[in-house]
């Protein structure tokens, strides 16, 4: 039972800082970088069975230049993956074009390398070059495993028992039930999510992106009272869930799912953002 979370209302303060200008002529460094967002220096590449299968780690330098220019990067593997049995790089170094500020350092696994359930992570550090390196975007983390295909929907069916909130409420059990197929997205309806209640909540799967295989819903009604989950104060209103800018994601070889969301009032306010995990 999860009672008097916090709703927010809107309300923004902000702070201006006041302060003198100064004009000053300077010249920006160039530095290397990672391009981060929205990843956090940090990528999934589920291999597939496929020659052309590849992961491009995006990588920049802060300004442009008339010539192109050099970044050096190292690769280890904190699990013990090898080039040439999990993976290829095939170089050190990437040039970045005249003119560019952006390119990206091509990973190619190997999918022979990868038996069911086996991960391997790369960590790749820009060490230098034709620029300086921009300190805390140097490291960019790469977990690898095999590329499950979706098959059918059915293959997720079933009861999840190991399901938990991110306020780590759990484990309690939840249901999936497969709807259809269209192309390569489908749709599924998980049974008893938040374990409040809940009505069943149809989602949308899209395996479109090997590297990306997302959850989406709708805002919808949750069919339970909002005191349920915000406190006797709103009684007699209704409790939605909502989708957040981040989509959930999924995965067909360990047959999990991460709905992220936000319970609210309509017309009234939004918790946090939140996550569920569901998994066998």
């Amino acid at each position: 039972m999860r009672l008097n979370k916090i709703l927010y209302l809107g309300a923004f303060v902000l702070t201006i800082a006041g302060g003198s200008c100064v004009k000053q002529k300077f010249e920006t460094p160039a530095l290397a970088e990672f391009v981060a967002a929205p990843t956090n220096y940090k990528g999934t590449y589920y291999i597939a069975d496929d020659p052309n299968s590849i992961f491009k780690v995006p990588v920049g330098i802060t300004t442009s230049s008339g010539k192109d220019r050099v970044i050096n990067f190292s690769v280890s593997s904190p699990s013990g993956a090898t080039e040439g049995q999990q993976y290829t790089i095939g170089a050190t170094s990437i040039t970045i074009p005249a003119g560019k500020v952006v390119d990206s350092i091509p990973v190619k696994g190997i999918f022979a390398g990868f038996p069911a359930g086996k991960k391997d992570t790369l960590i790749i550090t820009i060490t230098g070059g034709d620029a300086g390196v921009f300190k805390g975007a140097e490291k960019y983390t790469l977990v690898m495993q095999k590329f499950c295909p979706v098959v059918s929907l059915t293959d997720f069916e079933g009861d999840y028992t190991n399901t938990f909130d991110d306020d780590s409420y759990g484990p309690y059990t939840t249901q999936v039930v497969a709807g259809a197929i269209t192309g390569t997205t489908g749709t599924i309806i998980i049974k008893n999510l938040y374990d409040a209640g809940f009505a069943d909540l149809p989602v949308t799967l899209n395996w479109t992106d090997n590297n990306n295989f997302t959850l989406t819903f709708t805002a919808q009604n949750t069919g339970v009272d909002a005191s349920v989950v915000f406190g006797p104060s709103y009684a007699g209103l209704p409790l939605w869930i909502y989708p957040t800018n981040t989509a959930g994601t999924f995965s067909a070889c360990e047959n999990t799912f991460t709905v992220r969301y936000q319970i609210g009032i309509p017309n009234v306010g939004k918790g946090d953002e939140e996550y569920t995990v569901l998994s066998r």
